[in-house]
């Protein structure tokens, strides 16, 4: 019985956060999408990212039969994840239908539908936390414990800023572990330390799969940031007498990092793009880091680009109309040119899906988004003012999501930009982790009022 309520929980999860690709007509496509079908299909490296979620594409398409075992699978990932997390937590014989109600709720009034029915590697960043969780609350010793720490491996080897970041996250959790600020329950602190130290190394041997990639392109994406935050502008002020070739477009600079990266009339494209720039801009990144004076702007800036990425959050950046021609068109024509027709008949195709467009449809989600986030907040304050009634677990899985997502903000804030789609893809773990809490709570009450008087038990 408890298995067949576990498969229809997932079954019902899986499809239910499949949601916005179904009410889209397909599944959702990204600007990067088609350099990933690319790079999996022709199983070559590209330029600026990893191979391996275009790998994971050809593999979830089952080699090019269907794009749509892409969303499945990634909604598959999610909903088995949340519901384990979920049953570890609260542990009941309905732990899978409350998961399952809680990954509707998501689906209808979060941004987590939207990411994995989008084909980009964004849900991996959420997949490799919740794998996490999942490593840090249950699974003892064995083969799913293998098969685990193997989907954390894939998973953080799907994007490259996953490596700075679950390093940062995961050594913060160690030092916090050592320092007992959060307890080791329900394993011994040496038991800890192992699936910690498990999780470490598995995050430093993913640069293997993308070290390629970041040599040719960290230089550009952190000159970026440094032009977006406002530091490139200031060390320009001091620094162009030593005659480098950005101080001739400085007038032309634009104010985003996503636009000097990939707008093809910016400055970076004059400038010989990555592999004409990596020279000059590991120069100036270095001497950026050389100055006490420059450390202390790199600081304030750090601070100011993870305040406004904490609050940067939504759906569709990035997802445009891609008409024949454009890099996803092509893609999808030369791998999986079944899937045209149907991708042509979409809602995002037709740019009901694109910001300021008449209907208003993603900017009414949006702010659907941020009610469901800010009504989280007073939730989870009450949470924590009844601290101690909950579990050792759940006040920790609550503490290790927060931290998450301010590491998540600084990292991407910081060493990339601050855009709505990098707070996205996480943000959705929020509202997960509050009703998990609001769920933790009320069972704590109604455990306490089946208990005997004192004077019965005795």
């Amino acid at each position: 019985m408890q298995i067949t309520r576990s498969l229809i929980a997932i079954v019902v999860s899986t499809l239910s956060l499949c949601a916005a690709a179904f009410w889209n007509g397909f599944p959702i496509l990204y600007s990067d999408t088609g350099t990933y079908i690319s790079s999996g299909f022709g199983l070559e490296t590209p330029f600026d990212r990893p191979i391996t979620y275009g790998v994971l594409l050809r593999l979830f398409s089952l080699n090019g039969l269907t794009i749509w075992g892409a969303v499945i699978t990634q909604s598959l990932l999610v909903s088995g994840l949340v519901i384990r997390l979920v049953n570890w937590l609260v542990p009941s014989k309905n732990a899978p239908i409350y998961g399952m109600v809680i990954l509707i709720i998501l689906s209808l009034f979060s941004t987590v539908s939207w990411y994995s029915s989008q084909l980009i590697a964004d849900i991996f960043t959420s997949i490799s936390f919740l794998v996490v969780l999942n490593l840090f609350f249950g699974l003892k010793e064995g083969w799913k414990q293998a098969l685990f720490y193997l989907l954390f491996f894939v998973s953080i080897a799907t994007h490259m800023g996953h490596f700075s970041q679950f390093l940062a996250f995961l050594m913060l959790v160690l030092v916090a572990l050592w320092r007992n600020w959060i307890p080791a329950y329900p394993f011994t602190k040496r038991t800890m330390y192992g699936r910690l130290g498990m999780l470490i190394v598995l995050t430093g041997l993913s640069v293997l799969t993308m070290g390629s990639a970041l040599a040719k392109s960290k230089h550009a994406f952190f000159m970026g940031a440094m032009l977006e935050n406002g530091v490139l502008e200031k060390m320009l002020d001091e620094e162009c007498d030593q005659g480098f070739a950005i101080c001739e477009y400085r007038d032309e600079l634009p104010d985003e990092a996503w636009r000097f990266i990939w707008d093809e009339s910016s400055p970076f494209y004059a400038m010989g793009d990555f592999p004409g720039t990596r020279e000059e801009f590991n120069e100036i990144i270095n001497l950026s880091f050389s100055k006490p004076k420059y450390l202390l702007w790199h600081v304030e800036a750090s601070l100011k680009a993870t305040g406004r990425q904490l609050v940067s959050f939504g759906v569709a950046d990035g997802n445009g109309r891609f008409e024949k021609g454009s890099t996803v068109w092509n893609a999808l024509n030369d791998h999986l040119s079944s899937e045209i027709e149907s991708m042509e008949s979409s809602r995002q195709f037709d740019r009901e899906l694109l910001v300021g467009e008449e209907f208003g449809v993603v900017e009414a989600l949006n702010s659907l988004y941020t009610l469901v986030v800010v009504s989280s907040i007073p939730l989870l304050i009450l949470i924590v003012l009844q601290w101690r009634k909950i579990s050792p677990s759940v006040r920790r899985s609550v503490v290790l999501t927060l931290l998450f997502l301010l590491i998540n903000a600084w990292v991407n804030g910081t060493f990339a930009n601050a855009i709505p789609r990098l707070g996205g893809k996480v943000i959705w773990l929020l509202p997960m982790m509050t009703m998990i809490g609001c769920l933790a709570l009320l069972r704590t009450r109604a455990e306490r009022k089946d208990l005997p008087p004192p004077h019965e038990a005795t």
